[in-house]
């Protein structure tokens, strides 16, 4: 008895909550994404990155921006030969990893904070050395980033900034 309630609990709750339902629409109908793609329209070869949160790097790349961050399959040597010229990284960061950028006046470059996940401190030099175009972000940067990077679009949480070079 107690199978078959747990059973139809399941059932009742897959049958309310389907995601293939909903399909893309909550990502495509944000302004944000709209944003992007005129953005990209305008700009195809413009090197995006999504800091703060893993999610933002994805959804930058959901809307067609290349992206220097997000989920790296295939561990990309090129980032790190910028980053770190003496390949020393390259021998910890060889790996698949969901690659997040924070911006920081950290003076460590990258931590592991797990095994499939690195975290990329950058500082003004170090997004400057990127040769990154834009930055997509849910928070305001804070006044210390303003003079590299200018505010482009801004609505609710979401924010992109161009970098100035």
């Amino acid at each position: 008895i107690i199978c078959a309630i747990i059973a139809s609990i399941f059932l009742y709750a897959n049958v309310l909550v389907n995601p293939i339902q909903v399909g893309a629409k909550p990502i495509l109908t944000k302004p944000a994404y709209a944003k992007i793609q005129k953005i990209v329209k305008e700009n195809p070869n413009k090197l995006w990155i999504g800091v703060g949160n893993l999610v933002i790097p994805n959804f930058v790349l959901a809307a067609g921006a290349r992206t220097l961050n997000s989920v790296n399959y295939i561990p990309n040597k090129k980032l790190w030969d910028v980053l770190d010229p003496s390949g020393k990284a390259w021998q910890e960061t060889n790996r698949y990893a969901h690659i997040l950028m924070l911006l920081d006046n950290v003076e460590k470059l990258y931590r592991i904070a797990t095994p499939d996940s690195i975290h990329i401190h950058l500082n003004h030099e170090r997004l400057r050395k990127l040769n990154v175009n834009y930055v997509a972000s849910l928070n305001d940067v804070g006044e210390e980033w303003k003079d590299i990077l200018q505010l482009q679009y801004h609505e609710g949480n979401f924010f992109i900034y161009k970098v100035i070079k």
